[in-house]
């Protein structure tokens, strides 16, 4: 029995080690990101799993106010991807360390996807999974607008939150007034319909 569990802890210590890591690529612990938006960036250039610094469950994220653990948690990392919009970049300013800070664009359209997710998949040596990534996303948007269309929806006048006036236009909608960064109000529905 002895040499039973010998042989067992021997072998799956050797396949612990044998996986190693991918050529090319990040492990995710490098990377942190300001929100879980910056973070589906990071997601569509092929990196995984990256911890957001902000709560997603906040009504707002980006006024997230930051903290001394998450300023070590950032100073633990190689790259933080932002946006520049967020509350905690005032406290942050434009470098935390030896941590490569990433400014990102935040907008859903097409190309702008397109532009974060090669910035971020060229970092992390993620090119590949980038690419059949945006093309699933760039895949859904066009199911999106041919859905819209099939609706008899297209051209739709739409009250829109800000954050998503171009993925609105891609999927063939009019924006006819946007709200945001709070939510909607019945006055905002109302200069819509006009």
């Amino acid at each position: 029995m002895k040499k039973f569990i010998f042989i067992l802890l021997l072998c799956s210590t050797s396949f612990a080690f044998a996986g190693g890591t991918k050529d090319n690529a990040s492990s995710n612990s490098d990377y942190i990101a300001s929100t879980s938006w910056t973070a589906a960036f990071a997601d569509l250039a092929g990196i995984d799993n990256v911890q957001a610094v902000a709560p997603a469950s906040l009504r707002h994220p980006p006024e997230y106010e930051i903290t001394v653990s998450d300023i070590e948690s950032i100073s633990s990392r190689k790259y933080f991807i932002y946006a520049g919009f967020e509350r905690m970049m005032q406290t942050l300013g434009t470098s935390v360390g030896s941590v490569q800070m990433v400014q990102i664009t935040c907008d859903n359209s097409i190309a702008t996807v397109q532009k974060n997710a090669q910035l971020l998949s060229e970092l992390a040596g993620t090119q590949q999974v980038s690419k059949e990534r945006v093309a699933r996303y760039i895949a859904a948007i066009q199911a999106g607008a041919a859905q819209v269309e099939a609706l008899g929806l297209k051209g739709s006048r739409v009250l829109c939150n800000k954050n998503q006036v171009y993925l609105a236009k891609e999927l063939g909608l009019t924006v006819a007034a946007t709200f945001g960064p709070g939510p909607v109000t019945a006055q905002q529905i109302d200069d819509a319909k006009k």
